[in-house]
């Protein structure tokens, strides 16, 4: 999987289980363990329904790349760094 690759199918999975609460979604990937992070950033407490939606993303990803092994799915009620790209992969941010 080319980080390309990765960074389209997860905007595409991301975009399909998005919930009203979501600001923004990045997607870290560590090769060398098979580990992907998804990092949440949303506008208030999740509900149980936002919760559900985000496991069925982190499950799409999984499914559709064999080279992932674990998934790690973050939520963070902020919003630092939204500004910033630097090195964060965000694969999607709402326009304000």
């Amino acid at each position: 999987m080319t980080p390309t690759e990765l960074t389209n199918a997860a905007g595409l999975v991301v975009r399909r289980n998005l919930t009203p609460n979501v600001e923004a979604t990045s997607v870290e990937w560590m090769a060398a363990t098979g580990h992907l992070k998804l990092t949440y950033f949303v506008s208030r407490e999740p509900s149980e329904d936002d919760k559900d939606w985000w496991e069925l993303a982190a499950g799409e990803m999984a499914g559709e790349f064999p080279e992932i092994q674990t998934v790690d799915l973050q939520v963070r009620q902020d919003r630092p760094g939204l500004e910033e790209s630097g090195s964060v992969n965000w694969v999607y941010r709402r326009a304000d």
